[in-house]
């Protein structure tokens, strides 16, 4: 995988293109509602199987970068894990 560093915005710097973002991830979201699962192992688990890795870095990334910002100033990183859990 090519990154572009000079790109204007991380969804051209990972080359994602906007159409297959929605198209991909509103795919998973039916199929993952229709099945009316609640363990959220199986959404990650159709993530991997249905959605172009580009599109999980750029979700993994994004998220991160607001965790960050969240918890930036917390003196316990159990905060953090604490939050990731409950999710």
């Amino acid at each position: 995988m090519n990154f572009d560093h000079e790109a204007s915005s991380l969804v051209r710097a990972l080359n994602v293109d906007p159409h297959s973002f929605a198209n991909q991830l509103a795919a998973v979201m039916a199929i993952y509602e229709a099945s009316d699962e609640e363990k959220l192992s199986r959404l990650s688990q159709l993530l991997h199987t249905c959605v172009d890795y580009r599109i999980i870095l750029l979700m993994a990334t994004t998220s991160l970068v607001g965790m960050v910002e969240q918890y930036k100033d917390s003196v316990n990183i159990n905060d953090l894990f604490d939050n990731l859990s409950n999710n």
